[in-house]
């Protein structure tokens, strides 16, 4: 089973504003292939970058996406406009019996 967890972050246009964790949710599906299908039906061509972690031995393996979009909300009948990122990792899991 595959396990895709989506860290949410958003920041202000303000180039001196830092990225602010929001929330994080989680999806399952039976294989990556459904996973993939499931990005690409949710994201459609939004802005992707490959997300990146290093090993022990000091190598970076691919795990998964950070996907960008531009997103406004309304605050007190104002519009505010705010970059969003969803980090998306890739994770296998695993059913224990106990």
């Amino acid at each position: 089973m595959i396990q895709l967890t989506i860290s949410v972050y958003t920041k202000s246009y303000n180039p001196k504003s830092k990225l602010q964790y929001q929330y994080e949710e989680k999806q399952f599906f039976n294989n990556v292939k459904e996973a993939k299908e499931w990005i690409n039906n949710t994201y459609g061509n939004n802005k992707r970058q490959p997300m990146y972690v290093d090993d022990k031995d000091g190598k970076s393996k691919k795990i998964g996406y950070v996907i960008g979009f531009r997103n406004y909300d309304f605050v007190n009948g104002k519009r505010v406009n705010f970059i969003e990122q969803h980090w998306i990792g890739f994770e296998r899991v695993e059913e224990l019996e106990i």
